[in-house]
């Protein structure tokens, strides 16, 4: 996880790049675009948790995206595309204001927690 004062200005750097997102969603996305420990996938949640500007309303907010990403409703296929699609859709459905990306490590965390 980068240190916190490289994070400091990655919710305007968002901003600017996606837009419309509230101050708090870009925090949230910031925290999670920023995890890039893949060699450690089984960090992701806890990294991204322990984000230094993050509020306990945003570790909530968080916590409720995991379980939607890990839900078994998405992972009970054979085929993992399908699994990590059906995931993907679950999140855009409930949290319209992710990025692309932020769900994506979110996706990817989950394939992890069910292989």
């Amino acid at each position: 996880m980068p240190s916190p004062a490289s994070g400091q200005n990655q919710p305007l750097e968002l901003a600017a790049r996606i837009g419309s997102s509230s101050p708090v969603q870009l925090e949230i996305i910031a925290a999670i675009e920023a995890f890039e420990a893949w060699d450690l996938p089984w960090r992701f949640l806890a990294d991204v948790t322990a984000w230094p500007t993050l509020t306990a309303a945003d570790r909530t907010t968080i916590q409720q995206i995991w379980m939607e990403a890990c839900d078994v409703r998405h992972w009970h296929h054979a085929d993992s595309a399908q699994n990590a699609a059906a995931s993907d859709l679950a999140l855009q459905e409930r949290f319209p204001w992710l990025t692309e990306h932020a769900r994506a490590q979110f996706v990817r965390a989950a394939s992890y927690e069910w292989k």
